[in-house]
């Protein structure tokens, strides 16, 4: 991939001559498409009315819940459970009522991809366990990656309708490695994008972007939107949109 974004404004071309851990930063992004950068892990994101979602991480530094005070359709609370070879096993979507949005349980192939997923809606969840249920909603997710290991496809089947009927949530990147809607062309910034803090973030929201949808109005030293303006990225089904991040960095 064509070491391009890093060259693109005088503003970047002035952070690397005088500053050497810009173009560090900005080189692992190009070397590594899918990699997480590990030296940030979000702390708390803050919205507008005083709603705030805080993110906990274990011993080996992968989230294992985002916690709001309060939940609503657009920001369900979010638990992430891992296998003893720290891969992601299953995630809960869950509301305050004790019902859960999604209910995911990931398959691996033999080589540590996730390959497929089945995921049940409208199951219950008592003390962060979610509650099998027979009649629930069940879905089939297949994940289809291209040469640089970022979903570019995703094949849903609902088997207990049909097992041959499915249909596609197809995903694109530009040359930049930025995320474009199909037939769109979304203006990015050329700094760090919040998902790349970890890989369980970019696997969740499908978004392997290198930069930030423009608008973010300030970015901490390590090149990560701490300010987003009126246009935001969507991050766990929530819109960034004039919200606040705050990071624990090494």
């Amino acid at each position: 991939m064509k070491k391009t974004f890093a060259f693109f404004f005088i503003a970047s071309l002035f952070c690397i001559s005088i500053l050497p851990g810009c173009k560090k930063i900005f080189d692992y992004l190009d070397d590594n498409p899918t990699a997480d950068y590990t030296d940030c892990q979000i702390k708390e994101i803050s919205f507008p009315k005083g709603l705030k979602a805080t993110v906990t991480y274990n011993k080996d530094g992968n989230p294992i819940s985002v916690i709001y005070p309060y939940t609503d359709y657009d920001h369900p609370n979010f638990i992430f459970r891992y296998d003893n070879k720290k891969r992601l096993i299953e995630s809960i979507q869950y509301y305050d009522n004790g019902t859960a949005e999604n209910w995911s349980r990931y398959l691996y192939d033999s080589h540590g991809v996730i390959i497929a997923d089945t995921t049940v809606k409208g199951v219950v969840v008592e003390n962060g366990i979610a509650i099998p249920d027979e009649n629930a909603e069940l879905r089939v997710h297949r994940y289809v990656y291209d040469a640089q290991k970022r979903i570019v496809n995703v094949k849903v089947f609902w088997p207990r309708e049909s097992e041959t009927e499915f249909v596609e949530e197809p995903y694109e990147y530009d040359s930049n490695g930025n995320r474009q809607p199909d037939g769109s062309s979304m203006a990015y910034d050329d700094k760090m994008n919040i998902h790349r803090t970890h890989k369980v973030f970019m696997f969740i929201d499908r978004n392997y972007s290198r930069n930030n949808l423009t608008g973010v109005t300030t970015y901490n030293s390590k090149y990560l939107p701490t300010q987003y303006g009126t246009i935001g990225e969507t991050f766990l089904e929530k819109n960034l949109s004039t919200a606040a991040v705050t990071y624990k960095c090494k």
